[in-house]
């Protein structure tokens, strides 16, 4: 309870201090599909195939400029399907899971070089059985943010966020936003972001990319006590994205998903099964039109 009244809280600073003016929108639909992957349950000699599969949509609300305070919302829900012949506790692991995310972050320009930012989000996961308002993350974030000129910036801070089955943490962020030169540009924030710039405009872009992938479910409960599905890895790929006149884009990729690990938990921190599964393709795309 007390995280999400503190996420409540930084909701409503955040849209008090923003001015709204300059109000723009961004919808996407995006997916991903990855290919077959062996997936062994640990402490057994059992093994099995792991392919996943994800369809979402996504809404962007844009206000206000970085100078004098900028707020950006977004709502999202991806639908993904497991295919698999893995057990896990006593089933065969085969559902759809759904999740739903909302998200506000405020930037604004402080005095001198110095900036603010802040995000706090939350997202609710749940399997067939699964409850959605059990299967809730919330996070906070603070960072400053550091203007060496135009084409650099750092910011450094902290995050609070919960976690489905364990402990909540406490830990520090750094980013960097760094534009190279005229075409290249690398960011760190979610993930590591190295862009080129193809076209010279800006239409037509090449990101080489590193980033963290955790998502959790609540499945449902066993004895009473509520049980968590957290799947987790690394992806690293590449993307093309091209810019149409009116705003539209379209951003397929390619990517490698590795050191990905599907665990339940209960509600009292303790694993009950663990499957590791090999490296795999993964292939996907968003498309998205801004407004």
């Amino acid at each position: 309870m007390n995280a999400r009244l503190t996420i409540l809280g930084s909701l409503a600073l955040a849209l008090t201090a923003a001015n709204l003016s300059a109000v723009g929108y961004t919808v996407a639909v995006d997916g991903f599909y990855t290919g077959e992957a062996d997936a062994e349950p640990e402490g057994t000699s059992l093994d099995g195939d792991l392919k996943t599969w994800q369809v979402g949509a996504d809404m962007e609300i844009e206000a206000g400029n970085y100078r004098e305070g900028m707020l950006v919302g977004n709502f999202g829900y991806a639908l993904r399907r497991y295919e698999a012949g893995v057990d896990l506790v006593d089933d065969t692991f085969e559902e759809d899971f759904d999740m739903l995310s909302v998200g506000l972050r405020y930037q604004t320009q402080l005095q001198g070089q110095w900036g603010l930012t802040t995000f706090a989000g939350a997202t609710f996961g749940q399997g067939e059985d699964g409850d959605l308002g059990e299967g809730g993350t919330y996070a906070v974030a603070a960072l400053a943010d550091y203007n060496f000129n135009q084409a650099l910036t750092v910011s450094f801070g902290l995050a609070y966020f919960t976690q489905l089955g364990d402990d909540d943490q406490v830990i520090p962020l750094v980013a960097v936003r760094w534009q190279i030169n005229e075409r290249w540009m690398l960011r760190t924030y979610d993930g590591v972001y190295l862009n080129y710039d193809l076209s010279g405009d800006g239409r037509q872009t090449m990101d080489a990319f590193v980033s963290w992938q955790n998502d959790s479910y609540s499945i449902g409960s066993v004895n009473g006590d509520e049980i968590y599905l957290n799947d987790e890895g690394f992806v690293a790929g590449v993307r093309y994205t091209y810019t149409l006149p009116g705003g539209l884009k379209l951003s397929p990729y390619l990517g490698y998903w590795f050191g990905r690990q599907v665990e339940e938990r209960d509600e009292h921190d303790h694993t009950l099964s663990e499957v590791d599964v090999d490296p795999t393709w993964i292939v996907g795309g968003n498309i998205s039109m801004e407004f």
